[in-house]
This record gives structure tokens, C-alpha cells and sequence, in this order.
């Protein structure tokens, strides 16, 4: 049996990648917002009717126009935080073995439905990887991984396809929140730390 030959996996690839997933995924955290747009709009035609008053009325238009500009500011803000953590060597890789993975339908959280035609009926699908140590729900709107490898750049779709049971992955933990940002088939990676960590 041929062997697989093996990218090399650096920090610098892992920080790209990083840089990568660290700001897709983050709409399903401001799903709250969007329901509080659509009490406020039920809110105002009660003010309106019982206080006898057309202007509260406006209550809900304006918040619904004013939410997406809150969005992107606590994702900006958020995404710089990631930023500077990721330049700086924030993260930790261990390695851990897959169980299974999963593909699961969930539904669409507010702006996919708005801006994706993928989401039929307010459905979409979603990766989960299950390893023993912990979970890895892919991100979703990624689009593709490991631009810089020569030879195994793939779409989440490909990750999936190509992981199976029992297989031995490095796990990249973000030190600024604990979350996982990427994983990286053994079969595929090598990883190689810097020579002042080995010192």
C-alpha cells in the first residue's frame, strides 16, 4: 500500500487557517437580537393603538435598521480580539481520536436565511465532529480550508469525506475563548512546532 505523503503544518499555516474560521459562525450568537427586533415591533403597535400615537410605530423599523449595524460592530470588535490572540501564537494544539462525524440539518439561523438560497425552508446542514476528548461543530459559511497546502486544500465537505473512525487529528484550541478553530487530519498533516517551543 502506497504511503500518503504528508504536508508539513507550521504555526504560520495554522494561524492562516485560524484567520480563516475565526469570524464565520458567529450570526447563530446574535440570533437574540433579532428576536428582541421583532417584539419591539409587536411592542410599538400596542403603544401605538392603546397611547393613541402613530409615532410609536416607528419603534420597530428603526430597530430592525439599526440591528445589523450593531451586529457588524460587536463582530468587528470580536474578530479583532481573535485577531491579535491568533498573531500572537494564541492557540494550542493537542491531538486527539475521532469517534464519528455527523451531518445534521438545523435550522438556518436569521441572516443565512436572508442572504443564502442553500437554506431551503429554513434548513441547512452542519458538521459535527466527534472526537473523545471533545466536539467540533464546523463553522458554517467557511467556504474552504488549508489554502497553503499543497496538496490537501478542501471545502469542509472534503474533511468530511475524508475522515473516518479512528482517525488521529491535531486539535487547534483558541487560548482567547477555548473554542476549537480548526482540526487537522494526521493522515494528511505533520506538525511541526517552532524550535524555540522544543527548546
Amino acid at each position: 500500500m502506497e504511503k500518503i505523503k504528508k504536508d508539513l503544518l507550521t504555526e504560520e499555516n495554522i494561524k492562516s487557517d485560524l484567520m480563516v474560521t475565526s469570524y464565520a459562525g458567529v450570526e447563530k450568537k446574535h440570533e437574540p437580537l433579532y428576536y428582541l427586533v421583532y417584539v419591539l415591533f409587536g411592542i410599538s403597535f400596542v403603544l401605538a393603538y392603546f397611547l393613541r400615537s402613530p409615532w410609536y410605530l416607528f419603534i420597530g423599523p428603526i430597530a430592525y435598521l439599526i440591528t445589523p449595524f450593531i451586529v457588524l460592530i460587536k463582530d468587528t470588535v470580536k474578530h479583532k480580539r481573535r485577531k491579535q490572540a491568533i498573531l500572537g501564537s494564541g492557540f494550542t494544539v493537542r491531538e486527539d481520536t475521532l469517534s464519528h462525524v455527523n451531518l445534521e440539518s438545523v435550522p438556518a439561523s436569521h441572516s443565512r436565511r436572508m442572504l443564502s438560497k442553500n437554506t431551503a425552508f429554513g434548513i441547512e446542514e452542519k458538521y459535527v465532529f466527534h472526537f473523545n476528548g471533545c466536539d467540533w461543530e464546523a463553522p458554517k459559511g467557511v467556504g474552504n480550508l488549508y489554502n497553503w497546502s499543497e496538496n490537501y486544500y478542501m471545502s469542509l465537505e472534503g474533511i468530511y469525506n475524508t475522515s473516518l473512525m479512528g482517525d488521529e487529528f491535531y486539535i487547534v484550541e483558541r487560548n482567547l475563548d477555548g473554542e476549537i478553530g480548526c482540526i487537522y487530519n494526521k493522515k494528511f498533516f505533520e506538525y511541526k512546532k517552532k524550535e524555540a517551543d522544543n527548546k
